[in-house]
């Protein structure tokens, strides 16, 4: 790499890179009369306009404590095939490791002229714009109108790159079109240099070494990286763990050497279980690792130590995204190997894991506030029917887009849906037996109850009496209850349970007293769980729905008597789930999906309008 020495503006070239100094970098367009390589031994270049900035740049460093700068037009020898290639692989590289980056904007005179200024409508300063950690903009006087961090609205609007790539300078998960699209209106002198201009933002040169060594050796420390000086245990960063921001997330493979600097301290161990070479393909790498559940958390462990914690085996942490995929949090954690053994045998069977980094922009996301309500193709469909959606004082329910939308993200109970039988009994009761419906109607026992039935035959109703006194038993009973699902916990913590409905108040009386109950923190029904590491939330209930009848029979030693014959027990099955939807790590929302499910014989029976044949003749 050649540099230009500030103070005596002679070129300088350091052949090895641990022999880089500290330099600043100057950004701009190419105009009339530039300085090339072999033009700066030349008393005369001085005269000639391209030096102009050249001179601005090495004072400018000079004011910063800096004694060297590069400058495209003269550091690089444009006549010779092999130097210009390596400079163009390694430009991006130079733009991120300056110390500072002056952008020079020659034909805007202030800040309100930016947006018009030719800098951005060149393709080489695309990577030029992104690449540097420090950036500071000046007007064709040499005035600093600001720092990227500082213009990094303007400049979002005028390039079309997210603020966030601007401030932090990391791009590598947002997705090829995006970063096409960043390309398109640029204009270049030379055809082929709008692919170069793009390397630097898609380079993946010690990736692809990587994927080569993986496919001739089966040493898993290549995986390794990321250990730091004090590497944590798993349930330590359990404990710690808040969240994780997709800029943490990777793919199986490390960017760059420096992510490998303490794996010295490494020692790879024999892997006895381990039979399909791992796979790499544009969908990711397909490998076989040992895993680790903890709770809602999954562990890849490697089949590596690291000095000093030979107790421990080496691991990561994985997140799922897209349904599919699993990426990998950059720091080696200490996994304790009596985790993994299993009857003796000190490590676990491999699983097969497919690893592939995140794809589209994740940064500051934009919390939902709305659970979107999604029934699913329920098999008692004509049999239950949604009744009524009942919102505590901070939810609101829409039945157009069929969403709770939150008022505020509250640690409390937001909604109930209740669901109740399709018919009323007496309709049930009238399909079966319409001579029993007035017995029904006049029934004191049963009257008013969402849950169930008794009822009894009028024809056996004295000798009922005769033998059992005053006691008129039923005949038969049937219980097809209410039910709730029931949503609460914050959105980033949400729970969901059900519950049959009991009272004689009917639904909303019940949720009324559970929100009480709830602010008094009395609820038990909770159960909070984190939604960062698992995509859904899912609780399952079976609702009992009985049908029986007494029977009365001659007992020959105890005399008259009689006996409870059960004639039938099923369930309706209450499925309910949060999911966390999200395949691209892009958008995300909650979604609350619900299905109701009978047995098939029970359900053949209800959908024929034969439910009577469950019970005996």
């Amino acid at each position: 790499m050649r540099l230009l020495n500030a103070t005596t503006r002679s070129v300088h070239d350091f052949q090895s890179s641990d022999d880089i100094p500290d330099f600043a970098i100057l950004s701009h367009t190419w105009g009339e009369e530039e300085c090339t390589l072999q033009m700066m031994d030349d008393p005369k270049v001085v005269r000639r306009k391209g030096y102009e900035k050249i001179k601005l740049s090495c004072s400018q460093a000079l004011r910063d404590g800096l004694q060297w700068v590069w400058v495209d037009t003269c550091c690089i020898d444009k006549s010779s095939t092999a130097e210009l290639s390596e400079a163009i692989n390694s430009m991006f590289r130079w733009y991120r490791n300056a110390k500072v980056c002056y952008a020079y904007l020659s034909d805007i005179g202030d800040i309100s002229e930016l947006p018009i200024s030719r800098w951005f409508t060149r393709v080489w300063t695309l990577q030029e714009l992104i690449a540097p950690r420090n950036m500071r903009f000046y007007d064709s006087a040499w005035r600093c109108i600001g720092t990227k961090t500082e213009l990094a609205a303007m400049l979002s609007q005028t390039s079309g790159i997210d603020h966030f790539v601007l401030t932090s300078g990391k791009y590598k998960h947002i997705q090829i079109a995006t970063k096409m699209s960043w390309a398109a209106k640029r204009k270049t002198t030379r055809i082929e240099d709008q692919s170069y201009c793009l390397l630097g933002i898609s380079a993946k040169a010690f990736v692809r070494l990587q994927e080569e060594i993986m496919k001739t050796s089966d040493d898993q420390s290549l995986f390794a990286w990321g250990l730091t000086e004090r590497p944590r245990t798993l349930q330590q960063f359990l404990n710690e763990w808040a969240s994780t921001d997709i800029t943490d997330m990777h793919g199986l493979f490390a960017d760059s050497p420096s992510d490998f600097v303490l794996s010295d301290r490494i020692k790879v161990l024999e892997n006895p279980h381990t039979v399909v070479p791992p796979i790499v393909s544009n969908n990711g790498v397909r490998i076989e690792l040992q895993v680790l559940q903890d709770g809602t958390t999954q562990f890849a462990a490697l089949i590596c130590t690291v000095e000093g914690h030979y107790e421990y085996y080496l691991g990561f942490p994985l997140k799922p995204w897209g349904h599919r995929w699993t990426t990998r949090i950059k720091e080696l954690l200490l996994v304790p190997a009596r985790d993994l053994a299993r009857e003796g045998d000190p490590y676990r069977p491999p699983s097969i894991c497919l690893i592939k980094p995140p794809v589209g922009l994740f940064t500051h996301p934009v919390p939902k506030t709305s659970l979107k309500i999604v029934p699913r193709t329920t098999a008692l469909r004509g049999n239950y029917r949604l009744e009524e959606m009942l919102c505590s004082a901070h939810a609101k329910y829409s039945p157009e887009e069929q969403t709770v939308t939150l008022a505020a993200d509250l640690d409390t109970l937001h909604a109930a849906i209740t669901y109740s039988p399709e018919r009323t009994l007496e309709q049930y009761l009238s399909l079966a037996e319409p001579n029993l419906v007035e017995v029904f109607r006049q029934s004191r026992s049963c009257r008013g109850l969402p849950c169930g039935i008794e009822m009894y035959s009028s024809e056996r109703a004295d000798r009922d009496r005769g033998k059992l006194g005053a006691d008129r038993s039923p005949c038969f009973k049937i219980l097809q209850p209410s039910f709730a699902i029931l949503v609460g916990g914050t959105l980033t913590a949400p729970w969901v349970n059900c519950v049959t409905v009991l009272s004689d108040a009917g639904c909303s009386a019940e949720f009324h007293s559970l929100l009480q109950a709830d602010q008094k923190e009395s609820l038990q029904l909770k159960e909070p769980r984190s939604l960062p590491w698992q995509h859904e939330i899912h609780t399952s209930r079976k609702v009992q729905a009985i049908a029986y009848r007494r029977n009365y029979t001659e007992k020959r030693k105890n005399g008259d008597g009689f006996e409870l014959l059960r004639l039938r027990e099923d369930y309706v099955f209450v499925d309910a789930r949060i999911q966390l939807v999200s395949n691209n790590l892009v958008e995300r929302g909650l979604w609350l999906s619900v299905e109701l499910g009978w047995s098939k014989k029970t359900l053949g029976k209800l959908q024929d309008k034969k439910w009577w044949e469950l019970l005996p003749n």
